[in-house]
């Protein structure tokens, strides 16, 4: 931490606490500026741990914690307790994108052609753009159109999710 605060200090920067006593220039002050510095770092990283916990039961529940994907838009439900949860909606391209996945699961149609066909059908993605190649790619991957919740949180195992399919599960 003397190098924190050394390169802090070379950019006029101070540690400076709200809670302790100002730190003074000698060796104990200097300990206790390493000690506060590294408490700070030791409750961050404990609310770190206990949001990615939080996060992680969420999406094992099968709450949505992402931006939506193309198809849905945000959507907050109540859990058994009465609080809101984060969820999904089908928006008004949830049909369009059923279109394209029944399309594709005709297994006749290269995914360039795929992308013709959304652009056919008028599929765009939330900021009103024609999809890519890729972007068909990714819905044609995410299990979350069946109605699942798939993510790190998760350790990408499908979990059920709280919300509404657009393609069925088969």
């Amino acid at each position: 931490s003397t190098n924190v605060r050394n390169v802090l200090k070379s950019i006029g920067i101070t540690i400076r606490s709200a809670t302790e006593p100002s730190v003074i220039d000698t060796k104990e002050g200097r300990f206790m500026e390493s000690l506060l510095v590294m408490l700070g770092q030791l409750d961050n990283e404990g609310k770190a741990e206990v949001t990615v916990d939080n996060m992680k039961s969420l999406a094992l529940q099968g709450y949505w914690q992402h931006p939506p994907v193309v198809g849905y838009v945000p959507f907050k439900i109540e859990n058994e307790l009465g609080r809101l949860r984060p969820s999904l909606n089908k928006s008004d391209m949830a049909d369009k994108v059923k279109q394209v996945l029944e399309r594709f699961s005709q297994g006749d149609i290269t995914k360039a052609e795929l992308a013709r066909y959304a652009k056919g059908v008028g599929l765009k993605s939330r900021y009103g753009k024609f999809l890519s190649e890729d972007s068909i790619h990714r819905i044609l991957k995410n299990p979350v159109y069946a109605g699942y919740v798939s993510d790190k949180f998760t350790e990408y195992k499908n979990v059920e999710g709280k919300h509404k399919p657009i393609i069925s599960k088969r």
